[in-house]
């Protein structure tokens, strides 16, 4: 029987799924196919209207990192009101995207203090920007999208790079049907789905079977930001289905090594 399995194994190598896609390549491969093309839609809406009304309350936000810009629209909106701001998203083309979409009114002086482009591809767990380069990290609909081992990563990054508030939007469900029931939006792919603008470039078998890989409540996210010096502040009304949104604020000085 033991000579049989062998003979058997020998002659049929077992077949390994490839891993499926997550990440900087999923991202990039969805904005190929027009992953926020449509301007119209702008999932930091609520927090920019926060944003401003804070600033008029007297809170100090005068500079703002969008995470997750993608097309770069509330960047835009931010330096409608005088706000210097900049934006990062971990795909490439949405940062290319909203650099060809967005010209800042005064240079890159508009953006941020350190010479960088307006808009650049970088991850939430690796910022590049210094300590303290920003008043506020306004961030919608990402942290739900990093991967599990890497929230805390992430979490310590806006803690470092923000000096006052966080302005946050995270989904606590799974995510819906975006990838089978929205369409693409650029060359070939136009009108099709984005499951199947992902099959035509040849990721048929490694397609995620969920966009949000951390789905947590409220109490989970709000610990752990607790650890790395920020607390809950307030609300951000939103309707139920689009929970949640808060905005938190620093309690506690930044400390590199915090554990």
């Amino acid at each position: 029987m033991r000579r049989s399995l062998l003979l058997l194994f020998a002659g049929a190598p077992l077949a390994y799924a490839p891993a499926a896609l997550q990440g900087k390549e999923l991202y990039e491969a969805l904005y190929a196919t027009g992953w926020g093309k449509d301007t119209r839609v702008s999932q930091g809406a609520k927090l920019l209207h926060t944003i401003r009304n804070m600033r008029r309350q007297g809170a100090a936000i005068d500079s703002v990192l969008d995470v997750g810009c993608s097309h770069g629209n509330v960047v835009a909106e931010l330096w409608q009101s005088g706000i210097v701001a900049s934006g990062v998203d971990i795909a490439r083309g949405a940062a290319d995207l909203a650099t060809s979409l967005h010209k800042p009114p005064h240079g890159r002086a508009s953006c941020n203090g350190e010479g960088r482009p307006c808009f650049q591809a970088a991850s939430a767990t690796s910022l590049p920007f210094r300590d303290g380069a920003f008043d506020a990290i306004a961030s919608s609909d990402v942290l739900e999208h990093v991967d599990p081992s890497d929230v805390r990563a992430a979490t310590a990054e806006f803690a470092r790079v923000a000096r006052n508030f966080l302005v946050l939007k995270i989904a606590n469900r799974p995510e819906g049907s975006t990838l089978s029931g929205s369409r693409a939006g650029v060359g070939k792919f136009q009108g099709r789905t984005f499951k199947d603008a992902l099959h035509q470039q040849g990721y048929a078998d490694r397609l995620p079977t969920q966009l949000h890989t951390t789905v947590k409540g409220n109490e989970f996210w709000h610990e752990e930001f607790r650890r790395v010096g920020f607390a809950l502040n307030r609300t951000i009304p939103d309707a139920s289905w689009a929970c949640c949104a808060y905005v938190l604020h620093r309690i506690e000085p930044y400390r590199p090594s915090r554990e």
